[in-house]
Formats: C-alpha cells, sequence, structure tokens
C-alpha cells in the first residue's frame, strides 16, 4: 500500500505538471491550410472598446480577431485586413460544400451553415470597412446627384449584386443573414421581371443611379383595383441611409398612382422591426394581416421553423 501510493502520487505529480501545457495546446485556435483542428476550443478576444473595438469572432471555428494588435491568431501569424477577408471567405466556401452534403434538415447541416454565416458575416464586415473610405466622400452628394430611371436589362447584373447584398451581406442595416441564409434573387428572376415590365402597365422596376451605376432598386405590382405592392427594395448598403431609399420609395409610389391604386402595400418579415418602424414613419400602418413565407430554393431559415410577413399600407 505504501508503494501503491508512492506511485499514485508521482504520477498525479506528473499529470498536474504537464496539464496546463497539453491543455493550452488544445485552446489555442488554429487555421492551417483552410481546415480547422479538432481540438480548437470556442474562445472570446475582445479588443479596446470604442472605435478600435475588435469586429467579433467566428463562433467555435478558431479564428478570432483583435483591432488592439490586428491578428489573427494561429501560430502568431500577422495578417493584413485583405489576407483575413480572404481567409474568412475560404472558410465560408468550404462549410459550406460540408453542409451542401449533409442532409436537410439535420442537426449537423445547421450547424455547419451558422458557422458558415458567421465566416460570411466576417468577410463582409472586413470588406465593407474597406469601402468605409467611398461611403463617407459619397455621403454629402447622394442626394444632389442620384437619379431613378426605369431598369434596364444591362443592369441585371448589378442590381442582383445589391439585391443580395442589402439583404443577404453584413454592411447595411437591410440585412436579414440573421434570420435567413442563401440568396435573396437571382439574374433570372430580375430578367422575367425587367421582361414583363416591358410589356405591362401594371408592373415597373426602377433604379437609383449615381455616377452613372445604379445603387439601388424597388418595384411595383398592380395588385387589385386599388392596391399596389411595393417590394424587391434595396439600395447598396454604403449608400444607405443617404436618402437614396426615399426616393425610390416616392418614386414607387408615384408609379402606383399612375397605375390607378389608392393604396400602396408592403410585405415585411416580422422579425425586422427596424424596417417596420422605418415604413411606420413613412405612414404606413399595419393591416393585422400575416402571410407565411413561401419556401424557396434560394434561401433556409436560420434554425429551421416558419416566418411571417407583415402586411403593412398607406393610403395615397
Amino acid at each position: 500500500e505504501m508503494f501503491g501510493g508512492r506511485t499514485f502520487c508521482v504520477v498525479s505529480l506528473v499529470f498536474v505538471a504537464i496539464c496546463p501545457v497539453v491543455c493550452s495546446g488544445f485552446a489555442v485556435p488554429v487555421l492551417r491550410g483552410g481546415m480547422l483542428h479538432r481540438g480548437a476550443s470556442s474562445m472570446w478576444k475582445e479588443g479596446k472598446s470604442g472605435k478600435g473595438a475588435a469586429l467579433g469572432r467566428l463562433s467555435s471555428t478558431g479564428l478570432v480577431l483583435r483591432t488592439s494588435a490586428e491578428r489573427m491568431e494561429g501560430g502568431g501569424v500577422e495578417l493584413s485586413k485583405e489576407e483575413k477577408h480572404d481567409k474568412y471567405r475560404q472558410l465560408f466556401k468550404e462549410l459550406m460544400m460540408k453542409a451542401q452534403k449533409l442532409p436537410p434538415g439535420s442537426a449537423s447541416k445547421r450547424t455547419y451553415m451558422a458557422k458558415a454565416r458567421n465566416a460570411k458575416a466576417m468577410a463582409d464586415a472586413l470588406a465593407y470597412n474597406k469601402e468605409k473610405g467611398l461611403k463617407e466622400s459619397r455621403s454629402k452628394k447622394a442626394l444632389e446627384t442620384v437619379s431613378v430611371a426605369r431598369a434596364t436589362p444591362e443592369m441585371i447584373p448589378e442590381l442582383t449584386q445589391i439585391v443580395n447584398w442589402a439583404y443577404r451581406g453584413e454592411g447595411g442595416w437591410t440585412t436579414e443573414s440573421d434570420i435567413l441564409t442563401g440568396r435573396r434573387t437571382t439574374e433570372q428572376e430580375l430578367t422575367e421581371i425587367v421582361a414583363r415590365c416591358s410589356s405591362t402597365a401594371d408592373e415597373a422596376f426602377f433604379a437609383a443611379i449615381v455616377d452613372g451605376k445604379p445603387v439601388g432598386c424597388v418595384r411595383v405590382v398592380k395588385e387589385s383595383d386599388c392596391e399596389a405592392e411595393i417590394g424587391m427594395f434595396a439600395v447598396q448598403p454604403d449608400m444607405q441611409s443617404q436618402g437614396v431609399g426615399r426616393q425610390l420609395v416616392d418614386r414607387a409610389e408615384e408609379e402606383a398612382r399612375s397605375m390607378g391604386a389608392t393604396m400602396a402595400v408592403m410585405r415585411v418579415l416580422t422579425p425586422r422591426t427596424d424596417i417596420l418602424e422605418w415604413y411606420k414613419r413613412r405612414g404606413y400602418d399595419s393591416t393585422g394581416i400575416r402571410e407565411e413565407l413561401f419556401e424557396s430554393d434560394l434561401w433556409e431559415v436560420v434554425g429551421g421553423g416558419s416566418l411571417f410577413f407583415e402586411k403593412i399600407q398607406r393610403k395615397l
């Protein structure tokens, strides 16, 4: 018993000595060759508060950003913002590829989709920071130079990108990326919309243009003798909060009147209380009608379940 007790004490001391070293090795999140080490743990790292605060982190993937040191942990390798952006974009692609191979609705698929969304959010945040100077340079002249015209086929690729960026990216306040993944629209859908608008007076699709390039869009469809729906409303994130959206809605409501409608209606996802408040300030009121979001191959509800639109209206 004495010999066994001594052996137990020696082993215990050795374990206590090496445990912090071993554990710290597993606690350091690393990313090598785009593949995550299974031992990486989820850790919070924060920079200084204020403007220098950390952009955030990708939970449970091992990538941590700290603006105070501008480092991505992984063997102490220094990375520029562009390199970090590329890393997150690559990680997003790898996670999406893995998610696509898993059964729809499975817990594993949802986990990979959640991690992919986080990776894309970080990439978008880094990309948007690079565009901050462009936003500041345009902010004062946007209202003076913006024009609204009917969308043309040549604008479709850019408008498709703007709509998806506005609703699925992380650069603007209109994003729905926390409740929906995937795409908001496609070039094919916008092509069909533009084609219909050229052959009917009951549908119109407009683009906001600044410096000769589209920066936003809105669609109007006459639904009944008295109602016209306004939708596909999007503004490029670096042009938001500068009056571009207001001019687009003004033009859409004007078109709704010319179609003979006396009421403009919109459908807004119920979790988007900020958007609903924005429309409320424009004079829109709830109709009390809620409609379930239809299923589509383009998007997937975060966490599964159902989402609903709230139908709002404004007398023209």
